[in-house]
């Protein structure tokens, strides 16, 4: 419903109804009359701030930066203590990767209105993007602090354990951001790759069976639970997963690479090769993956193509458990390499 329209004059109090109205339209996904609402409320009274805002938001959301920048500096002129109005300029200087000014205008609205919890959500992700995880983990403590119900904050802040390899306290930010999205795809396959960190296969196995069976077209759901069955040693049904992964995504570079390992630990040595060589193509420059082809021909009896494979591995690898298996290799075919 967008109301009635009232009666023209040059009014703030008509300048509000043009840009609820807006917002409305917006929320519709009604650009046109949207735009046209806020230039009216603004044609109305030119000092109406909200206006000036949501046009700018209008804007950054068409991708034309210049003009929502003007807009948003333009509301804050005239109502500078709106903490609302500097939340949507930082949005804006993170769009335009102006990551300085949009930590400068979160802390703003933050010392303006310091229980935001949306804001603190928001900056914390402006310090992921620099790579200030510790900040980055205060913002998420307090916005969860501020409101308990925030999926997104439980599902950073895990994964930021998971990094801290504190992965009690992943599974327990997972668990919980299930508990409130239970139907989070994404969530799921992550907390299901921890349990596989953890060693507990069968919470792994649970996760990821429910992933394939919501996602059935969803390649990475295959893909995930094939290194699962990999872990395993199942190499059957590992197989089985890696064929339906590529038959769904053809180009899905981890499918092919873990594909390969299924047929190198079968000693289908021709196959793994096949994978290895599709997988440099889609993953060039992976020494691993150098490391296992080489294997692979070592397996079919072809010397010269496996040296040189170990060989690219010890001239361009820096891992020095790598360069170890490499050399190992090339002793047992004769080939003596300096370390």
């Amino acid at each position: 419903m967008t109301g009635s329209t009232p009666a023209p004059g040059r009014s703030t109090q008509q300048a509000e109804f043009y840009t609820r109205r807006g917002i409305i339209y917006a929320e519709k996904g009604d650009r046109d009359h949207s735009l046209a609402d806020f230039n009216m409320a603004l044609e109305l009274d030119p000092e109406y701030a909200s206006a000036y805002d949501h046009r700018g938001a209008w804007y950054m959301g068409q991708r034309e930066p210049g003009k929502a920048l003007a807009d948003m500096n333009r509301a804050l002129e005239l109502a500078p203590d709106n903490a609302e109005y500097y939340y949507h300029r930082g949005m804006l200087h993170h769009l335009r990767e102006d990551l300085a000014k949009a930590l400068a205008d979160y802390a703003k609205a933050l010392e303006l209105d310091p229980t935001n919890a949306e804001i603190y959500e928001s900056r914390a992700k402006m310090h992921t993007l620099r790579n200030d995880l510790e900040a980055a983990l205060a913002d998420f403590n307090r916005a969860l602090e501020l409101d308990p119900t925030r999926v997104y904050c439980y599902h950073q802040r895990g994964t930021m354990y998971q990094h801290k390899n504190d992965l009690a306290k992943t599974i327990a930010d997972f668990t919980k951001a299930l508990e409130l999205d239970p139907g989070n795809d994404l969530l799921r396959s992550d907390r299901g790759q921890v349990y596989v960190q953890l060693n507990d296969l069968e919470n792994a196995l649970a996760d990821m069976n429910k992933v394939v069976e919501r996602n059935p077209k969803n390649a990475r759901a295959y893909n995930n639970r094939g290194y699962l069955f990999l872990r395993q040693n199942d190499l059957e049904r590992a197989l089985v997963d890696y064929n339906k992964a590529l038959e769904l995504d053809p180009k899905l570079g981890p499918a092919c690479t873990y594909r390969g390992q299924t047929y190198l630990k079968m000693s289908r040595f021709v196959q793994a090769a096949e994978d290895f060589n599709r997988s440099l193509m889609l993953q060039p420059g992976d020494m691993y993956i150098h490391l296992w082809l080489g294997r692979a021909y070592q397996g079919m009896g072809e010397g010269k193509k496996a040296i040189a494979q170990f060989q690219e591995v010890m001239k361009s690898s820096d891992r020095p458990e790598l360069r170890q298996q490499a050399r190992g290799h090339l002793a047992e075919l004769g080939v003596e390499q300096a370390p």
